[in-house]
Parts: structure tokens; C-alpha cells; sequence
């Protein structure tokens, strides 16, 4: 499925599949076999229905020898639906690999989004280079670094408070901060409940104790109940949750403080509720915690979804916003930058200068934030 630029002999053969650096398509003997080939750097937004237009128009009217796309072989496949085969279970196990996979989920998490918000496959252009040099029957090469490789450099290059900030707005930052707290709270609760329910008497949780807050837990959620029932038709959803949870949280807590009706449970109905009642409160202290922590950082969303409606996707490749954020990242982790954008740009100017030496025409399509890296290398090799 991947063909070398090297492989073929005669124009349109077709070549064996080289796992590092070509993808589907035929390859032609070079333009300049005598002299010094050439690269042009196509620099596109991955969210852009204009990129992919771009990428289309550009391939079919220059016709290159080589259409070279910021891809590996590994994203080259998920892209185009396959399964990747080769995470190792034992390297799951050990924790080697989970952390890895959520920077690579954090990663994709903004362009996914964006692409929802604008219609548009994240990479769709890079795969429109692909299908428009098989048409062509022009070469392809798959010119980046192995993912695996990247994201492995990235988060080792990434300090603790760095790591932390990254899982702080993978969890936080795709919702509001008090209802990921809650729901953080929620879980919490419901992994710690049955522990203090069964070993809280090691901790000085006696069954008195647990009764009534099993009373209060059955108490505040038949009042948050009734109080939801009376009032959703005539309030809006928000301010009917909000006086549920006062009315369960105040009748429930009236309950569990006066010892009322916990005389009436005992055995493993206590247990069970109590320590259901004590591991939501402690989970929603928790998850409190969590959300102001999360404001602290400056992880909180930083404005409204109309925001991002609003929000013009060819500026991606506009050269001054792109080093905009690029700068703003470099603040952000300048070693994660390092291993992300600077050493993938090193990476793929060097399989671009590879390819002109040996007398290709290439385009190369890339991001719009690799091209003036990319650019500076190839001038300077």
C-alpha cells in the first residue's frame, strides 16, 4: 500500500510497500534526473475546507514526482479507518503506553472539536493529496516522524506541572469546571461508597454513624425528587436542578445531623447507603477542589461556544497567527515545542532534501505551522 519513490522502474508501476515512507501510487522516474529536483511547501489548516481546495488545485495543476503529506504510516492508517495493531498490552499494563495516549488523546482533542464545529475531517486536506496524486498516478511519501516516536519525546519533555495542567484540561476543559467537578465528585462517591461501607470501622466510621447517613442520603433524595417534580415544567432546567440539590442537600443533612429515622436502619442497608451518603460528600469536596484548582490554573474554557462558531478557520494559515500560537505553545512547554513542532520540522525537511537531491519535484503538504521550520531547513539543509 506504500510505495518508495525508488521502488518503481518506468512511470505508473506500481511499487511493494515501504513501511517509513510512502503511501498508495505509482512512481515516475525524476523530472531532473541529471540535476537537482525541487519542493514546494504547501502550508494548510487541518480543519479547512479551503486547505483541502488548495491541496487539490495545487497537486493537479504542478503534477509533481512526488506528493509528500505530514503523515506516518501509523496516522496514515487511522486515518483511513484501520485499527492500529501495534500497542503492546504488556506496555498498557505497566503504565508505559496510557500516559502517551492521553497527551496523543489531548492533542486531537482541539482539532476533532473544531472539525465538528466546522464540517470538516481533521486532515482531510492531507488525505486529498493522497487521493488526488493516485488519480494522477503520482507518487506519495509519508514524510513525519512515527507518532509514537513524537508523542514519547512530547511527554517526556514535558515537566510534572506541565503534565499536570495537560490531564487538568483534557478533564476540565471541554465542559464547564463546576459540572466536571461535580461529576468527578459523583464517581468518586461511588468508588469510595462501598469501601467505607465495608471498612469504614477501621477509620472510626461506626454503624451509628453510617445509619444516618444512610437516613440522610434516602431522605435529601426523595426531597430533591419532589422538589425537581414540582417545579421543572414552570423553571428553567438549570435553576430546577440547583433547588433540587439545595432541597436534597439541606433535608438530607437536617436528617443525617438529628439521627431521624436511622434508627430504622441497620446491617447492610446502612452500610451500603452510609457509606454511599459519605463517599458522594467526600468525592464532591473532591471534585470542589478540583474545579477551583482548575480556575487557579487557567484551565477553565476560555470563552463561549458562539466564540469558536465565530471563529474564521483559514486564519490557521495565515503566517503571523500561526506564529502567534506557536509562541503561545512554545510558553506554554518550550520542550514539549521542541519535540512537537521544531524536531518534526528537522525530521521532514530531511526527507524533503533527500527526495530533491535525487532529482524529485515535489509538494509537500503540511501544517501551517511546519512551513516557515520546514522552509528555513530546506533553504539551509
Amino acid at each position: 500500500m506504500s510505495s518508495d519513490p525508488d521502488a518503481a522502474d518506468a512511470p505508473g508501476a506500481e511499487a511493494e510497500p515501504a513501511a517509513d515512507d510512502a503511501a498508495p501510487g505509482g512512481t515516475p522516474r525524476p523530472s531532473n534526473a541529471r540535476g537537482e529536483g525541487s519542493v514546494r511547501v504547501v502550508g494548510t489548516a487541518h480543519v479547512s475546507e479551503a486547505s483541502v481546495r488548495e491541496v487539490e488545485e495545487t497537486v493537479a495543476a504542478e503534477r509533481p514526482d512526488v506528493v509528500a503529506v505530514e503523515l506516518d504510516e501509523g496516522r496514515y492508517r487511522q486515518m483511513n479507518g484501520e485499527t492500529p495493531d501495534d500497542l503492546d498490552p504488556g506496555d498498557l499494563l505497566r503504565g508505559n503506553t496510557v500516559f502517551q495516549f492521553l497527551a496523543y488523546w489531548m492533542l486531537s482533542y482541539v482539532q476533532t472539536r473544531m472539525g465538528d464545529r466546522f464540517d470538516v475531517e481533521p486532515g482531510a486536506e492531507l488525505l486529498a493529496a493522497v487521493e488526488t496524486a493516485e488519480d494522477h498516478g503520482i507518487s506519495v511519501a509519508l514524510v513525519d516522524r512515527d507518532i509514537q516516536t513524537t508523542i514519547q519525546r512530547f511527554w517526556a519533555r514535558l515537566s510534572v506541572l506541565e503534565k499536570l495542567r495537560m490531564v487538568g484540561a483534557l478533564a476540565f476543559g471541554v465542559t464547564d469546571p463546576r459540572v466536571a467537578g461535580a461529576t468527578l465528585g459523583l464517581l468518586v462517591g461511588v468508588l469510595l461508597g462501598p469501601a467505607i461501607g465495608l471498612f469504614g470501622g477501621a477509620v472510626g466510621i461506626t454503624e451509628a454513624i453510617l445509619a444516618r447517613a444512610a437516613a440522610g442520603l434516602i431522605a435529601g433524595g426523595v426531597a430533591g425528587y419532589l422538589a425537581l417534580a414540582a417545579i421543572w415544567d414552570d423553571r428553567d432546567g438549570a435553576v430546577a436542578l440547583g433547588a433540587a440539590a439545595v432541597a436534597a442537600v439541606g433535608v438530607g443533612g437536617a436528617v443525617a445531623a438529628t439521627g431521624v429515622g436511622s434508627g430504622l436502619l441497620g446491617g447492610t442497608l446502612a452500610r451500603g447507603a452510609g457509606g454511599l451518603a459519605i463517599g458522594l460528600l467526600a468525592g464532591l469536596v473532591v471534585g470542589a477542589v478540583a474545579a477551583l484548582a482548575v480556575d487557579a490554573l487557567g484551565l477553565a474554557p476560555a470563552g463561549e461556544e458562539g466564540e469558536l462558531e465565530e471563529f474564521d478557520p483559514a486564519e490557521l494559515t495565515d503566517a503571523d497567527v500561526v506564529t502567534a500560537m506557536m509562541e503561545e505553545f512554545r510558553q506554554f512547554s518550550p520542550g514539549g515545542a521542541e519535540a512537537l513542532i521544531d524536531e518534526r520540522d528537522a525530521y521532514i525537511a530531511h526527507r524533503l532534501v533527500g527526495l530533491r537531491e535525487e532529482g524529485y519535484d515535489v509538494v509537500a503538504v503540511v501544517g501551517a505551522g511546519h512551513r516557515e521550520g520546514i522552509e528555513s531547513y530546506l533553504a539551509n539543509p
